[in-house]
């Protein structure tokens, strides 16, 4: 008998990538800026959500799970599965050590009606400005979109993108706590996820293919 073959699952269809962004809900279980100046990191333990960091400002590196290092600049975007602790590495441009300062954080809780809360570690400057945060998307209201994902998300995205904007408008929403904070946080959410879906078409990485529930789409 030769040796087993690799299945590789078809990329769905356009009529099921709409569909699929049609039943989508994503929401905010908790979300953060993190500052890091250069050799600075905060560490966040796991937690069950899935993570998602997008850099706002200044070069560094997330590591997820004791993991390898994933360099980050300007709109980086990086989705961490479920149960894996992380740590943001502040560095300058062209640094390559290791940080030598850490602080430990929590995340206080995982309920909106809590106070945003806003990390900083190192004094120096230039930091790096990470929006960070656990969420939940699902599908068809009942199915975890990211539960199955085992290893990082990571896409490159420019300021002509908007999702540092539509970040922004979130941490807003949550600062303020107005009228409708839940749906319009929800909403804005869901551009940021439209976006990644799109950009996963043209991506190198056919992370697509890691989500089980996409897998059954395009049988």
């Amino acid at each position: 008998m030769g040796p087993k073959e690799v299945t590789r699952h078809p990329i769905p269809r356009k009529e099921d990538l709409d569909n699929l962004v049609a039943s989508l809900e994503v929401s905010v279980v908790a979300l953060t800026e993190c500052l890091v100046g250069p050799g600075s990191r905060l560490s966040f333990p796991a937690a069950e959500p899935a993570a998602m960091h997008y850099t706002l400002r200044g070069h560094g590196r997330v590591v997820i799970d004791g993991g390898s290092a994933i360099p980050i600049r300007p709109h980086t975007l990086i989705i961490a599965p479920p149960g894996r602790s992380f740590r943001i590495e502040g560095l300058s441009v062209g640094d390559k050590h290791a940080p030598t300062r850490t602080k430990e954080v929590r995340m206080l809780s995982f309920n909106l009606h809590d106070t945003l809360q806003r990390f900083s570690t190192g004094e120096e400057y230039p930091k790096v400005v990470v929006i960070c945060g656990y969420f939940r998307a699902s599908y068809g209201t009942s199915i975890d979109l990211f539960a199955t994902l085992r290893s990082p998300i990571m896409e490159q995205f420019e300021a002509l993108d908007h999702l540092a904007h539509n970040l922004q408008v979130v941490l807003g929403e949550l600062a303020t706590r107005e009228i409708g904070m839940r749906a319009m946080t929800s909403a804005v959410l869901k551009q940021v996820f439209v976006t990644l879906l799109r950009r996963s078409l043209m991506s190198a990485d056919t992370w697509m293919e890691r989500f089980s529930m996409l897998q059954h789409t395009a049988g």
